[in-house]
């Protein structure tokens, strides 16, 4: 079951909070995919700009804004994530009923 919600989260749940939270104009810096573009961007040449906004429509009536992950910020979002989910993950395995 655990390995089935961890799947769902990142496959679909990471990425549309991540595309509401573009279109509100939110950076969604509390989104471990969001940290984790990090992996990817890290390649390309230049390193993509923090923040894109792109005008869409007649006389730009809509904009898309997108967030990059710094590569400091990225690795800060993976590493809590990471401390987190340890020391969740050692406080249940630590409980009477997994003994």
């Amino acid at each position: 079951m655990a390995i089935i919600v961890t799947a769902i989260l990142f496959l679909f749940a990471f990425n549309i909070i991540q595309v509401f939270a573009s279109l509100a104009q939110v950076e969604p810096w509390f989104i471990l995919t969001y940290g984790a573009q990090i992996i990817g961007n890290v390649l390309s040449n230049p390193y993509p700009v923090h923040i894109q906004t792109i005008s869409l429509g007649p006389q730009g009536g809509f904009t898309f804004t997108t967030f990059n992950a710094p590569i400091v910020d990225g690795l800060v979002i993976m590493l809590a994530y990471f401390a987190v989910t340890a020391v969740l993950g050692l406080l249940l395995f630590e409980r009477k009923e997994f003994n």
